[in-house]
Order: C-alpha cells, then structure tokens, then sequence
C-alpha cells in the first residue's frame, strides 16, 4: 500500500495555501508531520501526506488573499474527536473541494477516484 493522499480541488479565482496536519497513529491530537500545498485558482493537484501507518488528517489549515489584498480569508480545522463530522469529512473521502463564500472557506468532500 501506498503513501495515502487527497485530490484538492481549488473551485475559486484565488490561490490558496494550504497544510494538512497528520495524525500520528489514530487518536487525535498527535501530529506526525505536516505537508503544504499551493493551489492556483481553478487548480487540481493531488498531494500526498503521511504513509501507510499514518494515514489520517488531523487539521487542515487554508488561508487565501481575496479582494483585491485588502483581506485574508483563514480557516483551520482540527479533528478532536475519532469519529466526529470533521474527522469522518477528513478520512473516509479522498476529494476535498475548497470554494469561498462570503470570505468564508466552504470545504466539500467526496470519493472520486478511490473505491
């Protein structure tokens, strides 16, 4: 089995900067590493965190430079609790859509390319 990754997908006219937080092993709270990613508006990129015996996102950290430099949009998620919302949106899919709404991060998941 291969290093795990996630398919981010950049659905706004903004570059967005990003880190995943992995989790070492599979309780909360432990980081095992962190990987940053830029992402140009309207990009794809498949990134690669982890590896086999960590393989879960703990915290995800965007941040985005919108209207016109006159604001920076920031979010940083972190998983808490094993099972929660956030940490189920976070690893049990393997496409994180990124848009901003009203200078707000809205994170979507889902599965596309993994069965």
């Amino acid at each position: 089995m291969g290093n795990p990754q996630k398919f981010f997908v950049n659905q706004t006219a903004y570059i967005i900067n990003g880190t995943i937080i992995v989790r070492l092993g599979s309780t909360p709270g432990q980081e095992s590493g962190q990987v940053s990613f830029t992402l140009n508006p309207n990009q794809s990129l498949m990134v690669p965190y982890g590896d086999p015996s960590d393989p879960y996102v703990d915290q995800l950290t965007l941040s985005a430079m919108v209207d016109n430099g006159g604001a920076v949009v920031l979010s940083d998620q972190v998983v808490i609790t094993r099972g929660s919302n956030l940490d189920n949106l976070f690893n049990t899919n393997d496409t994180v859509y990124i848009n901003v709404v009203n200078d707000n991060f809205v994170i979507n998941t889902g599965n596309t390319w993994t069965v």
